[in-house]
């Protein structure tokens, strides 16, 4: 019986470490306005409010009116534009390390991001159309 109880709690930490892993938080709305939503790589959508986590493979959608800007861990900034949607795909970051980056997809709308501390040529931007190498600071995007 103790064996039993052991293997299920091994498999529970194995479980709660894995999603963990999966799903890591990598920063936090600073700003939200009106109807923002946060959709999880498993379908789990809710409202984004100002001061929520955001984790990496989330998609952030936002309606009619409706912006929201995000903070990383490393200081970079991702601004929001109405109707928009943004994927954030990978997002790796050590400060003791120098082979982190970020990758977002952008389906729609229009954004502005502005990378943070890591080397600016570890960020890339996707679209529908192309994959860009962030090589400065900013990038603006409309699709």
């Amino acid at each position: 019986m103790r064996q039993l109880f052991f293997a299920l709690g091994a498999i529970c930490v194995f479980a709660a470490a894995n999603a963990s892993a999966q799903e890591s938080r990598i920063g936090a709305a600073a700003a939200v306005r009106n109807q923002v939503t946060a959709t999880r790589a498993q379908g789990q959508s809710q409202p984004l409010a100002t001061g929520n986590p955001v984790y990496q493979n989330q998609t952030i959608s936002t309606g009619t009116n409706s912006v929201a800007q995000l903070l990383f861990t490393d200081q970079t900034t991702l601004s929001i534009g109405q109707r928009s949607q943004v994927t954030l795909d990978r997002y790796v970051y050590d400060p003791n390390q120098t082979n982190g980056g970020a990758t977002v997809s952008m389906a729609r709308g229009a954004m502005r991001f502005v990378s943070g501390s890591q080397d600016p040529r570890n960020y890339q931007v996707s679209t529908p159309v192309a994959t860009i190498g962030v090589r400065g600071t900013i990038v603006d995007l409309i699709i």
